[in-house]
């Protein structure tokens, strides 16, 4: 009997070590997807936040330079006097601003990897997903739209401007050509106002511009629409990060 109470005993002490060793492994295992997942929300909610910044960089951009176009094309005509109002004037024609990151590794590590199956908050997921695989490629095919309009805009600036005869002047250090290039500048500017398809171009930079930023218009297209949805976003991870 006592042999017997030996055995059993020997069985239960090589079972429990094995489930104790099988239970230690599932936990590190589990603690080591955590923490790989908390290092790749935290990657994705930097992305994030800095895509909340360009949002709101862009949204003042269009906002200034919106405003500066309308300006120019109610009054018919621009006055030079000076290189920076030259810079000014024409960086608000043919300038997007800083451009959206199309880099979305962090979200492609989480979703190719068994960390996704960690977050515990299907909503979080459901949503991660929409914004990088749709939301995101639309604010940057917006910017190619908008982008290519400029490029229009200064393509024919380069034609109808003596642009390259003011960069001369401007490096040149020489007062008396600088204010001959910036009249003559304005000349060519001037010209260029009257020109119906650079003024019908200027018009659409100003309309895609003021529709951008107008939730009431493009709905949840609108940069402000994106904006909040990036918010709820950071929030989200935020609360996921803390369980």
């Amino acid at each position: 009997m006592k042999k017997f109470s030996k055995y059993i005993f020997e069985v239960l002490a090589i079972f429990i070590g094995i489930t104790a060793s099988f239970l230690v492994d599932e936990w590190r295992e589990e603690h080591e997807l955590s923490k790989r997942l908390f290092e790749n929300l935290k990657a994705i909610r930097q992305e994030l936040v800095q895509d909340t910044i360009n949002i709101n960089q862009k949204l003042a951009l269009f906002d200034s330079t919106a405003a500066t176009l309308y300006q120019i094309l109610q009054r018919g005509y621009v006055e030079f006097s000076n290189e920076r109002e030259v810079g000014r004037t024409l960086n608000s024609i043919v300038w997007i601003g800083v451009r959206a990151q199309r880099s979305d590794a962090s979200f492609r590590t989480l979703i190719s990897s068994p960390h996704v199956n960690v977050i515990r908050d299907v909503d979080l997921k459901l949503k991660l997903s929409n914004y990088y695989e749709n939301i995101r490629y639309d604010i940057l095919n917006q910017e190619d739209d908008h982008e290519r309009i400029a490029q229009e805009c200064e393509q024919m600036i380069l034609d109808h401007c003596r642009t390259s005869a003011f960069g001369s002047a401007l490096n040149s250090g020489s007062q008396e050509q600088l204010e001959l290039a910036i009249d003559n500048l304005s000349d060519d500017f001037n010209a260029l106002l009257k020109n119906n398809s650079f003024i019908n171009r200027m018009e659409i930079r100003i309309q895609t511009m003021q529709a951008f930023a107008d939730e009431e218009e493009l709905g949840e297209k609108s940069l402000p629409a994106y904006k909040k949805y990036v918010v709820l976003l950071i929030e989200l991870i935020d609360r996921e990060l803390e369980r």
